[in-house]
């Protein structure tokens, strides 16, 4: 039997080491393509949330402002009893991975007829916030909580009279994120002030401490980020 011609052995060979170089390029390829869609899988699980809001349970929920990538969020204490302090968590959350300023576009529209901006809100609302109202002072924590009672009333949380500081000269319309950085504040609040004086509401007002009932908390950025709560005070007796 006679052997076969040596050029075709030759071609085979070529023929075969010529599919092994295109599979493994092939491999190489989608092995690259899978690393790459993971890798902006894992960037934009990592630095955006959904842009909608979250009520997963009733203690915490948030809301992302997707056109600047900022997110305000809201954990509370469902129930407390009389006599002890509800806690708040507020927190707000640069999504982007970069450090940037951020503008601010005006207080939202709060329910039941609280405008935060105006001078009357300065008692209302917590942090406590400088005279001038905001854009604040470089030191002001843009993250707001309001609290309402059963019947929709906001509820005077602070009897400071408001400060004399001029902060217009400090003011600034922006405020300046560090990369995913998130600024957290814990603020407690175990009642609320009545004043005789409508118009000077910190003059003779007397505390209360929260009476049985359901109550709302609203949270609010000057992004124009809102959400809300409910919390209950009830009589627990001890066990």
């Amino acid at each position: 039997m006679s052997a076969p011609p040596r050029g075709r052995f030759t071609r085979i060979a070529v023929a075969t080491i010529i599919m092994a170089v295109v599979i493994l390029a092939a491999a190489l390829s989608y092995s690259s393509l899978e690393s790459t869609k993971t890798s902006n899988s894992r960037l934009t699980t990592s630095s955006t949330r959904p842009c909608a809001d979250s009520d997963s349970n009733s203690v915490s929920t948030y809301t992302t402002n997707c056109q600047i990538a900022v997110t305000l969020e809201l954990v509370d204490i469902p129930l407390v009893a009389t006599g002890q302090n509800e806690t708040f968590q507020v927190s707000l959350t640069n999504e982007l991975a970069t450090s940037r300023n951020v503008n601010y576009t005006g207080a939202p529209t709060l329910p039941y007829g609280l405008d935060p901006a105006s001078p009357e809100a300065l008692d209302y609302v917590l942090p406590l916030q400088p005279a001038c109202g905001y854009p604040s002072s470089p030191s002001f924590e843009p993250a707001f909580v309001v609290v309402y009672n059963e019947s929709g009333s906001p509820l005077l949380l602070s009897d400071a009279a408001p400060s004399a500081l001029a902060c217009v000269s400090n003011a600034k319309n922006y405020y300046e994120f560090s990369a995913f950085q998130t600024l957290s504040e814990n603020i407690s609040v175990g009642g609320y002030w009545t004043s005789p004086n409508p118009s000077d509401p910190w003059t003779n007002a007397t505390y209360h401490q929260f009476s049985p009932g359901v109550y709302t908390v609203v949270a609010f950025d000057p992004w124009e980020g809102m959400i809300e709560l409910n919390f209950t005070v009830a009589v627990i007796e001890p066990t």
